[in-house]
């Protein structure tokens, strides 16, 4: 049977004047949010088939950072 998780970006910095929200970046609460992810999911033996993630720059960070650590 196949399990679908449904993950949040982690914490982002307040958008800059100006700033799109789709180009906010992750906070360094956010980096920590993310590495701890990828380590609860290799613990857990958490390894998806497949991931589909928003092109949002928060988003892809996210994703970036916890796969790193989940496969790293």
């Amino acid at each position: 049977m196949k399990t679908l998780y449904l993950l949040r970006h982690a914490h982002s910095d307040p958008a800059e004047l100006g700033q799109d929200d789709h180009d906010r970046t992750l906070s360094a609460r956010g980096e920590h949010e993310s590495e701890n992810l990828g380590d609860f999911m290799r613990e857990q033996n958490l390894f998806p088939d497949a991931a589909f993630c928003s092109t949002s720059t928060r988003t892809r960070e996210t994703l970036r950072i916890a796969t790193a650590r989940l496969f790293g």
